[in-house]
């Protein structure tokens, strides 16, 4: 295991001390099981490891003091910037695998569209500007008419 942190119960660890707290956790439970069957020994057992953690309770290990960032900067070898300059893109597109062509700006599609004659409407047979986009079936006109014609029936 590298050098790295882990959280355990009593907060974070780097590597080296945490198979240092592994060993101390196996021998605590090697010296449990030993004295499993007799109740004398458990009770002595119990009065050892009370003694010693009133010996480090009055003798506390000192604690790194540096905080959570400082220990990443510390790791990492690069300190947090002042000012982020990089932002995630505006649209991202997740479906299908690599088409092979280049993404076109907005500006390129508006000119590429501009470009193009637009929809026929055959309701009265005229192309129609790529800003209207309409066919017969959704005609403003034929809406009109069709008000106009149920109009004319009453």
């Amino acid at each position: 295991m590298k050098d790295l942190e882990k959280s355990t119960y009593f907060g974070e660890i780097s590597g080296g001390e945490y198979t240092k707290v592994q060993e101390v956790y196996f021998i605590v439970r090697e010296c449990i099981d030993m004295v499993a069957h007799d109740k004398d020994a458990i009770i002595k057992l119990i009065e050892w490891q009370k003694d010693i953690k009133w010996k480090i309770q009055d003798n506390p290990p000192a604690r790194d003091t540096r905080s959570r960032t400082e220990i990443m900067e510390a790791a990492i070898g690069v300190s947090k910037p002042a000012e982020i300059s990089i932002r995630n893109p505006e649209n991202i597109c997740n479906k299908g695998s690599g088409t092979g062509k280049r993404r076109k700006s907005k500006r390129e599609l508006a000119m590429i569209n501009a470009d193009k004659d637009g929809r026929t409407c055959t309701f009265y047979n005229k192309k129609i500007s790529p800003n209207e986009m309409h066919n017969r079936r959704n005609c403003p006109k034929r809406k009109d008419a069709a008000k106009m014609k149920s109009v004319a029936h009453i």
